[in-house]
């Protein structure tokens, strides 16, 4: 079984570094950032699932009031060390997608509202928000059910193979007809969407308005902030994310798992008020250096294709 893992972890990444390797010659500066995008998105993701699938499943089981340490040893106990690696293919395949679509097209969005509102304008925290909310309002909706299905295997809840089993499986266990299919790969989708919106607004505004700010104080452009004063625009943009989100984060994986069974009126009740800080380490975590990770390597990717963000 082990085994069986490392090749396909091997087989994807291989797959993947092979065909990026022949588009690296591309001029297009959107797709070249689009490209470092897809590889900051891998890494980081590769890195941060193991905290990810103890997160989740911290979450998903908040009734139990376990910290992640107690889950990170009960799911190494009862599961291995590939317990904390559950649903890793399909991660990198939404990974490869929504890193390659969210960042080439945010660009895109930023650029153009530049031109509209103009380069020194006042109005850059709506330039911000308007190119992060319109970008995860397009990417996320196309890559949901890939989410899905990563939610449902980290918590163990269901056993899907790969991504086409997951996929196949809801097909054959759907009672719905035609398009209303649909309903059966988006479970969940109110609250997720909101959630992963509320936080690509909130990295994006905070992180680029600090990198704004110290580009003004030392007369400098925004993309030529480097070193310290990076980290420190990454550091305050996951804090802000990780910290303000955290129930809802809650309640999206109860969601992907009970469906309509579970309403937000329900849900916020006195009795689910300790969700509030059910695995907040590991987000607060995970937020912080998941978000400094991503930019950081973005920024790594974008400076050897001669693009930046």
């Amino acid at each position: 079984m082990q085994r069986q893992h490392w090749l396909k972890y091997s087989l994807f990444s291989a797959s993947v570094f092979t065909g990026l390797y022949q588009l690296k010659k591309i001029k297009d500066r959107h797709i070249r950032m689009g490209i470092a995008g897809l590889l900051g998105q891998m890494t980081t993701d590769i890195f941060f699932h193991p905290i990810d699938v103890v997160n989740t499943k911290t979450k998903y089981f908040f009734s139990e009031k376990l910290s992640i340490r107690q889950m990170a040893r009960k799911i190494f106990m009862s599961e291995g060390l590939f317990g904390i690696f559950r649903g890793g293919t399909i991660m990198l395949w939404g990974s490869a997608f929504s890193g390659f679509v969210y960042f080439s097209l945010y660009r895109r969005l930023k650029e153009f509202f530049k031109k509209k509102f103009g380069e020194e304008s006042k109005y850059n925290s709506l330039i911000y928000i308007l190119s992060a909310m319109l970008t995860q309002s397009i990417v996320y909706p196309l890559a949901y059910p890939i989410d899905l299905l990563k939610t449902r295997v980290q918590t163990g809840e269901y056993i899907y193979v790969n991504l086409q089993d997951g996929l196949r499986k809801i097909y054959e266990n759907s009672k719905n007809k035609s398009f209303a299919i649909l309903k059966d790969y988006y479970v969940g989708f109110t609250p997720n969407y909101s959630l992963n919106v509320a936080a690509s607004v909130l990295v994006f505004l905070t992180f680029e308005s600090s990198r704004d700010l110290i580009a003004k104080r030392k007369g400098i452009k925004s993309h030529d902030v480097k070193g310290f004063d990076y980290f420190f625009c990454t550091l305050i943009a996951g804090t802000i994310t990780a910290v303000s989100l955290n129930f809802l984060e809650v309640y999206s994986i109860q969601k992907c798992i009970h469906g309509d069974k579970i309403s937000f009126r329900k849900f916020l009740s006195v009795d689910n008020l300790h969700a509030l800080r059910s695995g907040i380490s590991a987000r607060l975590f995970s937020g912080v250096f998941y978000t400094i990770m991503l930019l950081e390597s973005v920024n790594i990717y974008a400076k050897i294709l001669k693009t930046h963000l």
